[in-house]
């Protein structure tokens, strides 16, 4: 199969059909036809594991089916406690209907913007931490949101 890639077959059929994206291996082949050097990927570290940047996970170890939700106000205060040195930003997106927002909501002031309706609930709770991350980028702060997909 390797060798299928990289040693393609059918060569005249994308040379009669230029509308056609030729194969992969065609793509190489022609690269190293042109003698265009293909440099190697170098290993890039996951956005989590950098040292600016910290996750805390003391909330995901409690079923959300079966725990009361006094449990999760204390952690979050217990949390709120600890970390007190540091400034609390809120993330959510949501979506009703036809209607898709984004918020990030600070000590005294807040952000939040309309999306197009074809936005996921996904992208909308992305949109937020995006917008946050912005505004946040030389300060200590610490970003509250409930999207775990998100993180």
């Amino acid at each position: 199969m390797y060798d299928r890639i990289l040693n393609p077959i059918f060569g005249t059929f994308y040379a009669n059909k230029p509308s056609y994206i030729p194969s992969f291996g065609h793509r190489m082949r022609l690269l190293q036809f042109l003698n265009i050097e293909i440099l190697p990927k170098e290993d890039e570290s996951a956005p989590w594991d950098d040292s600016n940047i910290m996750a805390i996970k003391g909330f995901n170890n409690q079923p959300k089916s079966i725990t009361p939700d006094s449990v999760y106000s204390e952690l979050f205060c217990y949390h709120k406690q600890q970390y007190s040195d540091y400034e609390s930003v809120f993330t959510d997106g949501s979506k009703t209907g036809d209607h898709v927002g984004s918020a990030a909501i600070f000590n005294n002031w807040m952000v939040s913007e309309k999306l197009h309706k074809f936005c996921s609930v996904f992208t909308a709770e992305v949109y937020a931490i995006i917008v946050a991350l912005q505004i946040i980028k030389s300060q200590v702060m610490i970003i509250y949101t409930d999207s775990k997909s998100s993180i």
